[in-house]
């Protein structure tokens, strides 16, 4: 089992990461991009410890964002959950 240490640091990996790929894709800036990403469920299921996203890869969540994003939280879900 992980350190709450460990799964803070992994969690906070993944936020940087995401972001720095929506600053990307939508050619924004970081606070533009962080208010995009905390605005979603995505978003609020990553800092859900309980749900273990974190474990999950950077490019696995950051295809949950877009397809939340782009379709919805019923679709992102559901991908999650395959």
């Amino acid at each position: 089992m992980l350190s709450d240490n460990k799964i803070e640091i992994a969690i906070q990996s993944k936020v940087i990461y995401l972001t720095k790929k929506i600053m990307q894709n939508e050619n924004c800036n970081e606070e533009i991009a962080y208010k995009n990403l905390i605005n979603t469920k995505i978003y609020e299921m990553l800092l859900n410890k309980e749900s273990g996203l974190y474990l999950e890869p950077a490019e696995f969540i950051t295809e949950a964002y877009e397809l939340e994003r782009d379709s919805s939280i019923e679709d992102m879900i559901e991908f999650i959950n395959s």
